[in-house]
């Protein structure tokens, strides 16, 4: 193994926590300052559910069309040489930022109309960040 193999599995380590502590972040900054200053748009509940509808929807497309797309490991590959791929680590990446983008929509729902509604959401989008973690992308096809 040479370091640039190491290298690719750590980093997409390294990008999937950050997006994952990134949206859990953002979800506890918008709650305290809820909790501070109210809604943004406390009389409009509709600010909530729709960003919450977009998010929905993008994470159907996450897990119907991009999480399909993100080429399995073949049994005699390593991990280290699966992440080495450019199709991998980009459809991978695509994957996972359509994701958080899901749950920042939903959670900026939240911090518009303080429905819980938006915020469920954003917690299922930090769910499906976790669900995709790189472990789990690269051990589909291997049974």
């Amino acid at each position: 193994m040479d370091s640039r193999t190491d290298a690719a599995g750590r980093g997409a380590w390294i990008i999937h926590l950050a997006l994952v502590t990134g949206l859990a972040m953002a979800g506890a900054i918008f709650f305290v300052l809820l909790q501070v200053r109210g809604p943004l748009l406390a009389d409009v509940p509709i600010a909530g559910f729709v960003p919450a509808g977009l998010a929905l929807v993008l994470l159907g497309v996450s897990f119907g069309v991009l999480s399909p797309r993100v080429p399995t490991r073949r049994p005699d590959q390593s991990a280290e040489a699966y992440w080495q791929r450019n199709d991998v680590r980009g459809s991978s990446l695509i994957l996972w930022t359509i994701v958080d983008a899901a749950g920042m929509f939903a959670w900026v729902g939240y911090l518009l109309s303080g429905q819980i509604a938006a915020a469920g959401v954003a917690l299922i989008s930090i769910g499906a960040l976790v669900v995709l973690r790189p472990s789990r992308l690269e051990n589909r096809g291997q049974r």
